[in-house]
């Protein structure tokens, strides 16, 4: 298991941010550009710094404006020249490497109920082998945990959560890690829809009821089958 005492020097989180005016593109139009470019903004900031208390943390992005909207919100950021998420996480990890880390967290941006309890459950349960945290649907990939030295490739993107939960390092089997707060994410309006209903004291509800009008509210989907 990983020394806490030794996260801060050998342990480094990436957070991949895609250009704010691009975010959240299938939560339009229920969400107008700018509420979904502040929603955006709000979790880049809050992964980046609540990781960034247990763990050095950096965003992650492929593009110079981006990188300086990440630095106007004090945001530390490193740029890839590669475009591709997947091309774009490998060349940090390479560059995690190279800063002398030890293990690496590649952790997606739109977690809601992303806390430090949370990240100490996490590292309480992340050993020597490669962690997998899938989404609520085990499809996708949350958080992907990656020790050095290691001969891994990253494959985000359609049923990630089966094409990483099924690699290995070292002969040993990544370790699937479950939780119901990182399973969380918010890439549709029901995600949102999910979220408001099921943790409206959350502070990504408070964020989402002070940004959001009563109309754009009202007109979230209602599903009587989603589980809440």
């Amino acid at each position: 298991m990983l020394d806490p005492s030794r996260l801060k020097s050998k342990t480094i989180a990436i957070v991949p941010i895609k250009t704010f005016h691009r975010a959240k593109s299938r939560m339009s139009p229920a969400l107008t550009l700018e509420n979904r470019m502040q929603l955006a903004k709000w979790f880049a900031l809050n992964t980046v710094t609540t990781f960034q208390s247990i763990v050095e943390t950096y965003a992650l992005c492929d593009d110079e404006e981006t990188l300086a909207q990440l630095h106007s919100l004090g945001v530390p950021a490193i740029k890839s020249p590669f475009s591709g998420l997947n091309e774009s996480v490998e060349f940090s990890l390479a560059w995690a490497r190279n800063n002398s880390a030890s293990y690496a967290f590649i952790v997606h941006s739109d977690l809601p109920l992303l806390s430090h309890n949370t990240i100490n459950e996490l590292l309480h349960h992340t050993g020597s082998n490669i962690v997998v945290v899938p989404d609520r649907w085990e499809v996708g990939t949350n958080l992907l945990g990656i020790p050095y030295p290691m001969n891994f490739k990253v494959m985000f993107g359609h049923d990630s959560f089966r094409e990483h939960s099924i690699t290995s390092f070292c002969d040993q089997a990544a370790e699937v890690f479950r939780s119901k707060t990182l399973g969380i994410d918010i890439d549709t309006i029901e995600d949102l829809y999910y979220v408001l209903k099921r943790y409206p004291r959350s502070e990504f509800s408070l964020f989402c009821h002070d940004i959001l009008d009563h109309d754009t509210l009202s007109q979230i989907p209602i599903d009587n089958n989603i589980d809440v």
